[in-house]
């Protein structure tokens, strides 16, 4: 999938609510981004196209600004890790978090 509208309705609908402060506010300190990417990517991989829509925010600053980093911190993982630029690249959190 590699767009919002391939994500089943009721997982589309959670994922909005998690990011209801970041599409409603044009800019956000870098941990309540990062905490979002992290929520997002909880349950399944996403693009960066995908969370840049969900976000209203642009796909290719969220990977510059913070996939990229979160990818090499280990919060990260890429569904093609032998392809880290590949087009369709998408991303899932590495550890459950307790709070999600």
């Amino acid at each position: 999938p590699h767009s919002a509208e391939a994500i089943p309705a009721s997982e589309l609908a959670r994922l909005r609510r998690i990011t209801k402060l970041a599409a409603s506010r044009p800019r956000l300190p870098a941990e309540e981004t990062r905490r979002i990417i992290l929520d997002l990517c909880q349950r399944r991989f996403l693009t960066a196209p995908q969370m840049g829509k969900l976000m209203q925010k642009n796909p290719n600053s969220l990977r510059d600004r913070f996939l990229s980093q979160m990818v090499a911190e280990g919060a990260l993982d890429h569904r093609y890790p032998s392809e880290p630029n590949r087009p369709d690249q998408a991303y899932r959190s590495k550890r459950k978090r307790k709070d999600a």
